[in-house]
């Protein structure tokens, strides 16, 4: 029979880096970049770009807390890989959002080619960069805060 978590090993660190990365893996569905061509507007999700890389580091967080405290990984490796995980997340919004043309592409020309074209940042990308960055020094928080130090042997 498998007895419950100790209940103290949930800590307000723990439930709010599952919070972001579940606010990650819901953002990598949402719209990331929209773009005005002259005519009509079109917008490209995170699905479409790298929702899928940041949606698994999310799930990968998740995975991380939920083991450390269902099993014995230790919660300084499991903080240790939610400070990871996060700052991955974050370098990936951050990188898309700082080359939002290249993002989005029209018959495969790249939209900074085409006259009037105007583009930018959605929802998505910018709670996928925040929430990456939230993640990451959760993780950090954790480890200074939330885990034990290593045993001493001496």
């Amino acid at each position: 029979m498998t007895t419950a978590a100790d209940s103290s090993r949930w800590s307000l660190i723990r439930l709010a880096s599952i919070v972001a990365a579940a606010v990650t893996i819901a953002a990598a569905f949402m719209p990331w970049v929209k773009a005005d061509v002259v005519f009509f507007t079109f917008s490209v999700n995170g699905m479409d770009r790298d929702g899928p890389l940041t949606a698994a580091l999310g799930a990968a967080i998740i995975v991380a807390m939920l083991a450390s405290v269902y099993t014995r990984l230790s919660s300084r490796h499991a903080f240790t890989a939610v400070a990871v995980f996060g700052a991955a997340i974050a370098l990936i919004g951050f990188l898309t959002w700082i080359d939002v043309q290249g993002a989005v592409d029209v018959d495969g020309t790249e939209l900074e080619e085409l006259p009037f074209v105007s583009v930018s940042p959605q929802v998505g990308l910018v709670m996928t960069t925040v929430a990456g960055i939230v993640a990451g020094s959760l993780g950090l928080a954790g480890v200074k805060f939330d885990a034990p130090p290593p045993e001493q042997n001496g």
